[in-house]
């Protein structure tokens, strides 16, 4: 008889061992003498995160502060156009209404 309740699928999905699990082997640092040197001790394969990510945040920063003033400029030109835009076609009605 096959159990068809969802909590006990979702246990064994559970208990089951993923097909894409990585394995990190253990490196024992019992025996590194650590006053020799100032900088952790980290195993030869491993690669340390974040090295070649320095500054990362100041340049997305000044990107989009770039971006935002390239925006702004648009946006003043646009407006100064309609402005006068607007001008113009205020004077002319005001110029028809005054001839009447």
């Amino acid at each position: 008889m096959k159990n068809n309740n969802p909590d006990s699928q979702t246990k064994q999905q559970m208990e089951k061992p993923m097909q894409n699990e990585i394995t990190v082997p253990e490196t024992d640092l019992s025996e590194t003498d650590l006053s020799e040197t100032d900088e952790p001790t980290m195993p030869e394969n491993t690669r340390r995160r974040g090295v070649g990510d320095r500054g990362e945040g100041v340049i997305s920063a000044a990107i989009a502060v770039l971006i935002m003033a390239f925006l702004g400029a648009a946006m003043w030109v646009g407006f100064q156009q309609m402005w006068k835009t607007t001008e113009s076609t205020t004077n002319e009605k005001i110029m028809q209404i005054g001839s009447r």
